[in-house]
């Protein structure tokens, strides 16, 4: 008799009181950008209240509340943005949402910061203001960002031989690869021959040991090959020889810590009971990773080895025979939460992903007490009928700090990210979309930043100076874009049309 899972039997409960997509509907939701696109509706989930406790983000920066909503959501909206939370209700009502946070930055100002839902069904444990969130590859994006901050301070030149930095990597004819090859998923690396444990991905210097010896297998700086875990390790290697510290620990001191994120990779033990576990879609007795292994049951494609790598370390155990891709529970395991993934293990929420993609093309507001809320007013322009700020009297110690945060890019070095140099489909993804810039995906001609399987993504967009972020614990059949991001994205870009 096959066993199961305390998650399928509080997958099934949720079922009961309110239906998910099917595979089908999602891939429908899914493959299409058209804001009146139909999507497939379901009956109302129905969830508990989540506690009215106020709790604090990581710095003891209270999060600013002014939403009303007859469904367990949260959290901050500025005038103007109600469009962002009616999507997000709608998420729940009709895409089957059961815990998520979203936010989004304009002109440097916080305007969309929202939380709800349940981080644990089987315990009915509300979504918060303070959950955390793993994301997958929208991992990429910090990963990415830490590469281009030493570029930008000189320290890394992104078209020297990796070598130059990390010596060992020279074997195999690998003596003349740049660092742009690594960046812009050229490497021909999506994988090592060696088999590997999840013991050697936790202690690191294993897989990187691995690739310094791998031979390429694509022809290297031909085609864009997505390197969806080996990207991680290859960068986090180069930052670590650049800088001397891990990508994780460079993230935190560089980015996370000045900007006051909730944001990872390699989660500290005290911030692991605030985790939401992932959830996986079930459809017809089916998850998402069964519908996947149905379309790429062969073990020899490219696609199936990346997801897996490095050497079948992240397989499903249930078909090591296939050694198909990630097995979604490895991922809830606290000792993988704990370890350095960079192209897949950050721990964040919505509105930190956002407020770090904003730091890199408007800078960000600093978080005084009282003013996490006020209303952005649209660069160069007083139309959109902000009110006055209300805010605490700052002590003279937050009067002689500047206001904002500065630009974490430079404008120079953010241009040079954003061009790619890649050219026909991606061997791994089959797709010509998205293009590669240095470590961001370049989503369309306005937004850089990186999708996550299952639907995390965090982008930017420079032009109208946006950051937004989303993090959900629903994986869903991972057909990228993802419809609830989807509806998200441009209920932001209306409220930002209507305000211009």
């Amino acid at each position: 008799m096959k066993k199961t899972s305390a998650f399928a039997l509080s997958r099934r409960r949720l079922l009961r009181q309110g239906t998910c997509l099917t595979a089908a509907g999602v891939l429908a939701a899914c493959s299409s950008e058209d804001p009146e696109a139909p999507a497939p509706t379901t009956q109302p989930l129905r969830l508990p209240l989540p506690s009215s406790e106020k709790k604090h983000y990581r710095h003891n920066s209270s999060p600013l509340t002014n939403v009303t909503s007859e469904l367990p959501i949260q959290g901050f909206i500025a005038p103007g943005f109600e469009e962002v939370l009616t999507a997000f209700e709608q998420n729940f009502r009709e895409h089957g949402e059961i815990g998520a946070s979203v936010g989004a930055y304009w002109g440097g100002k916080k305007v969309v910061d929202l939380w709800g839902g349940i981080a644990d069904p089987a315990t009915g444990t509300p979504y918060t203001a303070e959950t955390l969130q793993m994301v997958f590859s929208a991992s990429k994006g910090p990963t990415a960002l830490c590469a281009n901050i030493l570029a930008d301070r000189g320290e890394l030149d992104i078209d020297a031989p990796v070598s130059d930095y990390w010596p060992e990597f020279q074997q195999a004819g690998k003596e003349n690869m740049p660092v742009r090859w690594i960046l812009d998923h050229r490497a021909g690396l999506i994988d090592i021959d060696k088999q590997m444990r999840l013991s050697d991905v936790i202690e690191w210097n294993p897989v990187v040991q691995a690739l310094a010896a791998q031979a390429p297998l694509l022809e290297p700086g031909k085609e864009s090959a997505y390197h969806a875990i080996t990207f991680g390790f290859l960068v986090g290697e180069i930052v670590r020889r650049v800088s001397g510290k891990t990508l994780g620990q460079f993230l935190e001191d560089e980015v996370a810590a000045p900007l006051n994120l909730n944001m990872w990779i390699g989660l500290p033990p005290e911030a692991q009971s605030r985790v939401a576990q992932l959830l996986t879609e079930e459809a017809g007795g089916k998850t998402a990773v069964d519908f996947l292994l149905d379309i790429f049951a062969n073990s020899s494609t490219l696609l199936s080895r990346a997801l897996a790598s490095p050497g079948g370390a992240f397989g499903d155990e249930l078909y090591r025979a296939q050694t198909f891709g990630p097995d979604i529970q490895n991922f809830n395991r606290p000792e993988i939460l704990a370890a350095e993934v960079p192209a897949a293990n950050c721990v964040t929420t919505g509105v930190s992903l956002a407020k770090m993609y904003a730091s890199i093309v408007s800078g960000v507001e600093r978080e005084v007490p009282g003013r996490e809320g006020t209303s952005p007013k649209n660069p160069g322009s007083e139309k959109n009928g902000a009110p006055e700020k209300q805010h605490q009297t700052p002590t003279s110690e937050q009067e002689r700090k500047p206001k904002r945060h500065p630009r974490i890019l430079s404008p120079a070095q953010l241009a040079k990210a954003t061009i790619s140099k890649n050219s026909g489909p991606d061997r791994v993804l089959l797709t010509s979309t998205p293009q590669w810039g240095l470590g961001f995906m370049l989503l369309g001609t306005q937004r850089f930043g990186h999708e996550g399987i299952g639907g995390a993504i965090g982008w930017a967009d420079p032009e109208h100076e946006l950051g937004f972020g989303y993090a959900t614990n629903y994986y869903m059949f991972p057909a990228l874009p993802d419809a609830r991001a989807n509806s998200l994205r441009q209920a932001v870009y209306k409220a930002v049309k209507k305000a211009r």
